[in-house]
């Protein structure tokens, strides 16, 4: 119960922080899927 309530604070903490990611950087959903989708992503927001 302890360890559900500790990630569930740590979810809201960084909650804001993705929600500015995504409408600042266009992070949007990526249509490859996986972890080398993800990865992919992530370096093509950050080029630009």
């Amino acid at each position: 119960m302890i360890q559900q309530w500790r990630w569930l604070r740590r979810r809201q903490a960084i909650e804001p922080v993705i929600g500015h990611l995504k409408a600042d950087h266009g992070l949007r959903r990526y249509w490859l899927k996986g972890a080398q989708g993800d990865a992919l992503h992530a370096v093509q927001c950050a080029v630009g």
